[in-house]
């Protein structure tokens, strides 16, 4: 995974690179994180992609490509215009992998102030939790409860089924910590939901109620 475009090498020098090593058998699969429809369509043409699946494709030869970009409820700028990369990763046939689903833990609704954030927490500085922009964007979040609580669910597994019910190529990671506190152990588990399918048929199941 290239993780955002380098402003001063031309996608196409970073593509054709791990290009190369997947020839080399010593990288399988490639992505993309942060870049638009364009600098997409420039890859696309260096290395195409020939899967939907990141996760479960049956050729083994196959090189699936997939983009990483921000997509939740909360942040809809893939499917507008004249930005449209969800339209584009759909006509080329790539994956979007969405990160923070939950709007970096804003929209499980736990979050009701800028005073819950500790002081080194970075969207602490970020215009979307500002003390200005704070109170119109709960206002999404208390729509949210509301249908959750309706379909009888949280506001984060809402938005979790919303993500999932968004399309077979559309994907996300969730990460999960677990803490023991005899220990003070911390396990990080990242489980990629497409993988999930038992959960994800279930949640599909409730939204569409």
């Amino acid at each position: 995974m290239a993780n955002r475009p380098d402003k001063n090498t031309p996608i196409e020098d970073t593509v054709e690179a791990m290009a190369g090593l997947v020839k080399e058998g010593k990288v399988k699969y490639l992505g993309l994180s942060e870049v638009n429809s364009d600098t997409l369509r420039r890859a696309y043409k260096i290395h195409p992609s020939i899967s939907l699946y990141l996760s479960s494709s049956t050729q083994s030869d196959s090189i699936v490509a997939a983009i990483q970009v921000e997509y939740s409820p909360w942040a809809l700028d893939i499917e507008q215009p004249p930005i449209n990369l969800l339209e584009t990763c759909r006509e080329l046939g790539v994956t979007v992998v969405a990160y923070s689903p939950l709007g970096r833990g804003f929209l499980t609704g736990q979050i009701t102030s800028p005073k819950d954030f500790a002081e080194d927490d970075f969207r602490k500085f970020a215009p979307r939790f500002s003390e200005e922009n704070f109170p119109k964007n709960m206002q999404l979040v208390n729509g949210l409860k509301e249908l959750a609580a309706k379909k009888g669910c949280s506001a984060g597994q809402l938005c979790l089924a919303w993500e999932l019910a968004q399309g077979d190529d559309v994907s996300t990671l969730l990460l999960l910590v677990f803490v023991c506190d005899s220990t003070n152990f911390r396990l990080f588990l990242f489980l990629e939901l497409e993988m999930l399918r038992d959960w994800r048929k279930m949640w599909l199941l409730r939204i569409s109620n």
